[in-house]
């Protein structure tokens, strides 16, 4: 799946249960609203939207399904994976991956209502809203919902706004275009910066109460129905994790520009190195946890290669020899094409054998 993907495919994660908010009205009153468990590993559907008409029927339709699902802006490596984009030595490989979207949902909260009813004004709600987004919105046909947490304090608007985009981008890219509504802690930025965070596009209302909200889907025609993208949005901005700078990697080029010539080549060979141990604990792997290692050294392995632009094709021959030299002429026989060689089908890589 993850081949085929467009930039303007939607994600849709689905479970055996319900991925909707759950939301708890006392006596016409939100009172408070709750996550929905979460299972290691989901199903994934994508469909492409290429109006503001194809968003809101496809996230219209998707809140009234039983179960429902959420969406989010990662682009999925199979039918069926993690809802992560790293991979864990206990949990299993990655399942998504980060892509450029021609659509956004923002995520707007804590809004001073102003006098507006923030369950029965929705349209006033989003004219207001929309104020904390860059200028080119403001006369772009939008998407609105109004979420599960809206109405749980009647001076403030909570409400999702979705357009979509001239240009792809990734969610950190939005994220900095939209730095002064994020500052002003209007936006919040997490579902850009985190792509596999859910937005939750259905509610399950529980307590004494129907749902307080009359409408959560509606549609304010603008003056185009993409919002223009400015080049300086374009460029890519770095993300920091621990004091380090870290990047999407795989451009030796950009590589070399980053770390110079000296430090890309010292790094190339830590990450080697690295490779090779990953491939040493394989092959001490006891009884039982053979699999598991194997597993965590693939998914580590691809990920180092395509950072450091070393060669897969030749680290893959020497983890899946090692793994093989561990097995029985009998256990290898049937783990060939299964735990051997699908797990990389399973990484999102789609080589042949």
């Amino acid at each position: 799946m993850g081949g085929l993907a467009r930039p303007n495919a939607l994600t849709l994660v689905h479970a055996e249960g319900s991925l909707a908010k759950r939301v708890n009205v006392i006596d016409g009153i939100v009172t408070r609203t709750d996550d929905p468990p979460w299972p290691g590993i989901v199903r994934f559907e994508t469909a492409e939207v290429g109006s503001p008409d194809d968003l809101l029927d496809v996230l219209s339709s998707a809140a009234e399904q039983t179960p429902a699902p959420c969406a989010v802006r990662a682009d999925p490596l199979a039918d069926m994976g993690r809802r992560a984009i790293y991979d864990d030595a206990q949990k299993g490989p990655a399942g998504m991956r980060v892509m450029p979207r021609t659509w956004v949902g923002y995520d707007i909260e804590k809004v001073p209502a102003v006098g507006i009813d923030p369950l029965h004004q929705p349209e006033q709600a989003v004219v207001w809203a929309r104020r904390c987004l860059p200028l080119p919105h403001r006369s772009t046909t939008v998407t609105w919902q109004l979420t599960a947490s809206a109405g749980k304090r009647r001076d403030e608007l909570r409400l999702r706004l979705w357009y979509l985009l001239d240009k792809p981008l990734l969610g950190r890219q939005i994220a900095a275009w939209c730095k002064p509504g994020i500052e002003s802690k209007w936006l919040d930025p997490c579902t850009l910066r985190n792509e596999v965070l859910p937005h939750f596009i259905a509610v399950q209302v529980v307590g004494n109460s129907p749902d307080p909200c009359p409408r959560r889907w509606g549609l304010i025609r603008g003056e185009r129905d993409v919002v223009p993208v400015p080049e300086s949005a374009l460029v890519l901005p770095e993300r920091v994790t621990d004091g380090d700078v870290l990047e999407l990697g795989g451009d030796l080029e950009e590589l070399e520009e980053r770390y110079g010539e000296a430090e890309l080549e010292r790094r190339r060979h830590a990450a080697v190195a690295r490779i090779k141990a990953e491939i040493e604990d394989v092959k001490a792997a006891g009884d039982g946890a053979r699999h598991p290692t194997y597993l965590h050294a693939a998914a580590t392995i691809k990920a180092l290669c395509e950072f450091w632009c070393l060669d897969l094709d030749k680290a893959r021959a020497k983890l899946e020899a090692a793994y093989l030299e561990t097995l029985t002429p009998e256990e290898a026989r049937k783990r060939e094409r299964g735990s051997t060689r699908g797990v990389w089908s399973w990484l999102g890589r789609g080589t042949s054998a």
